[in-house]
This record gives C-alpha cells, structure tokens and sequence, in this order.
C-alpha cells in the first residue's frame, strides 16, 4: 500500500495601500500579500498566484495601469517571494473597501525584516509558513488599493 500524497492547502493573502500614487500603491499592496504567502515549494521554477483579486478606488485616474503594475510587482519580486507570475487577475473600482493588514508590519521595512527572519507578525517557532496574524481596516473617500492574491492547488478557474 503506497502512501497518499499530502494535498496542498489553499491559501489566501492580502495586501491594501493608501498611496495617493496608484503605482505606488498597487506595488505596496502586492508586496504586502506576498510577504503573507508561503514560500513555494523547492524546486518549483516557475511558481505562479493562482488568483489575484484587486479592489481600487474610484479616485484613481488611471484605472488601465493596474493589471499591468500588479504583474510587474509580482515578477519584479520573485527572488524575494519566490512567485512570477500570476495565472488570474479579477478586478474592480470602488468607492470603499475593507481588508485585513498585517498586525505588527506597518511598512515595508517591516515586511523585509519578516522575510530576513527578523520581528514582524509571526510567532518565534514558526517555521515561516502558518497564518499571519492580521487587524482589518475600512476605506472610504480615499485612495486605495487592496490586494488578495490566492494559492488555489487543483483548482481549474474558468473565465
């Protein structure tokens, strides 16, 4: 009797700015979700996020760069994170938002100290890859973005 191979969990992450720069933003709120996620499996060479779903605000003028920048974020991060790629992205403008934050990570300098085995949100045994602690938050009348990028094994999305 051979062993039953372990199924990978699903995993979801998210990230949120308030950047008035929406550039800007789409790249904190990416970085912050990725911290979130666990590393890629060894070995994997091309490990891509599975969904990435994008809520930003209406205030931004230029909707059309946030696909665009979310893949750059991505990529651009893929020795530090370990992902490349996103296989697909679900978006919408809004006039509000609610998401979650990392509790102790209030910058980025605090993600990279997360990432480098530094203090952040996770507790001293943890092996890198349990649930981050997180505070929610609400958004309205201003400028955001909020990010949750999803790791989906054997999950087919469909468009």
């Amino acid at each position: 009797v051979g062993a039953t191979p372990t199924a990978l969990p699903q995993v979801f992450a998210s990230g949120y700015s308030t950047n008035p720069n929406l550039s800007a933003a789409i790249e904190e709120a990416t970085l912050s979700a990725l911290s979130s996620l666990p590393r890629p499996v060894e070995g994997s060479s091309s490990a891509a996020v599975d969904l990435a779903v994008v809520s930003a605000s209406s205030l931004y003028d230029e909707p059309s760069k946030i696909v665009p920048s979310l893949l750059e974020s991505v990529a651009t991060s893929a020795e530090r994170f370990g992902y490349s790629a996103v296989r697909n992205v679900v978006g919408s403008t809004a006039g509000g938002v609610i998401g979650s934050r990392s509790a102790a990570a209030s910058s980025l300098s605090d993600i990279d100290k997360r990432k480098s085995g530094g203090s952040g949100n996770r507790r001293d045994d943890d092996d890198g890859n349990s649930p981050a602690e997180c505070t929610p938050f609400e958004a309205e009348a201003m400028p955001f973005v909020s990010i949750t990028l999803a790791l989906l094994p054997d999950v087919e999305i469909r468009p």
